[in-house]
């Protein structure tokens, strides 16, 4: 797997110092672009959706557990790629998450618990007008990230079980450790 980043400027910095400025970058993952846009939608945004949602499991899995201010970026970066990898990865295992084990998921994630420990819909309504507006995301864009959640752990599931492991993975496993970004 090749990962390259191409940036149409050469300004590199902090967000804050990024205001006002627009930065036209296209990362390319395994053959395929992905523009500043799609990096914002796919990156950063649903990086602050799993924060949100506490999920820590899926953020170890790719890479990107970092919360200090430091290395933020660096670590989005490294959310998006690897997210965008591993999406790749599970594809060619057939693993496609349903509508039914998405919504199950949701259902039973602790950051939409009631006190009585069931599904609490006001709660994941709220998170859905009020917490992910702000980031320019929708309600799809959180099933689409659980969907990769779900796609991460069943491809870890298939990989761990012991069965011998093929070209896909052994790209997978150098492409997400060397992070060959250029």
């Amino acid at each position: 797997r090749s990962v390259l980043l191409f940036v149409g400027l050469t300004f590199f910095g902090d967000r804050a110092s990024m205001a006002g400025r627009t930065i036209n970058a296209l990362i390319k993952i395994d053959g395929r672009g992905y523009s500043d846009r799609e990096f914002q939608k796919l990156g950063h945004a649903s990086r602050e959706i799993a924060k949100g949602l506490g999920m820590r499991e899926y953020f170890s899995a790719v890479g990107a557990p970092s919360f200090n201010q430091k290395e933020e970026q660096e670590s989005e970066e490294k959310f998006f790629i690897n997210r965008m990898v591993i999406r790749s990865i599970a594809e060619e295992y057939g693993i496609f998450p349903s509508e039914e084990d998405t919504s199950k998921y949701i259902r039973e994630m602790p950051a939409f618990q009631g006190q009585d420990g069931k599904f609490n819909e006001d709660g994941y309504r709220n998170f859905i007008s009020f917490h992910i507006g702000r980031l320019g995301a929708s309600e799809e864009d959180v099933r689409e990230l659980v969907r990769d959640a779900i796609a991460t752990h069943k491809l870890m599931e298939v990989v761990g079980s012991g069965l011998p492991s093929d070209r896909s993975y052994v790209s997978l496993n150098q492409a997400v450790s060397q992070q060959q970004v250029s």
